[in-house]
């Protein structure tokens, strides 16, 4: 994609978040055949954070999904997935945030914020399903 389409699309995002997903769709559309999968899947994030944004989780959630079709392993898609799940405050999605947060810990980057993913899997374990020992072993990863 090139600077100029994505500062536009950056500004129209900025103005109006509605518009901004209409647009990302009909790029979805319109580029299917030449986008990459790791292409479509920043483009679906896009999407997924925007509704997030709005407080569509469900649509958001899908979004995400979608995305990770694409790239199973989009650290960004797991990231806003992972908040999507704690967003929809069902007592079934915190196991998927917990799979969302152990990809993410695979996955492995600086190591300040791999110990804040394992102190958030922790937090996770301990707060909202109950499993002390899962807990224990985060916090101690």
């Amino acid at each position: 994609m090139s600077g100029a389409r994505r500062k536009k699309s950056v500004t129209v995002a900025k103005a109006d978040p509605q518009a901004r997903l209409e647009a990302l769709a009909i790029e979805l559309g319109e580029r299917e055949e030449e986008l990459s999968p790791e292409e479509a899947a920043d483009l679906y994030h896009q999407m997924g954070d925007i509704e997030l944004a709005r407080g569509a989780v469900a649509e958001a959630l899908e979004h995400f999904d979608m995305a990770l079709l694409g790239d199973p392993k989009h650290r960004g898609v797991l990231g806003s997935l992972t908040t999507a799940y704690g967003e929809a405050r069902q007592d079934e999605r915190w196991a998927d945030a917990a799979s969302c947060l152990d990809r993410l810990i695979e996955a492995g980057g600086a190591p300040a914020r791999v110990a804040k993913l394992h102190y958030a899997m922790g937090v996770l374990h301990r707060d909202k399903l109950g499993d002390v020992n899962a807990a224990v072993h985060a916090f101690e990863a």
